[in-house]
């Protein structure tokens, strides 16, 4: 299951970063990557708190 989302998320971040890239430039997809990276740190860094990683899992 997980090798088939890779590949047809592979395919499918191919065919919109080329729409992307050809609405925008060249450097359009690269924008938006780090812009969503941004974007899941953010979201994400929520979980790591002192206490994720000083209490023994259960």
């Amino acid at each position: 299951m997980y090798i088939l989302l890779v590949i047809g998320g592979s395919a499918v971040g191919g065919l919109v970063g080329g729409l992307v890239a050809r609405l925008s430039g060249i450097t359009g997809p690269f924008w938006c990557a780090g812009v969503a990276m941004v974007v899941l740190t953010a979201v994400v860094w929520r979980g790591f708190r002192r206490s994720a990683f000083t209490e023994a899992p259960a």
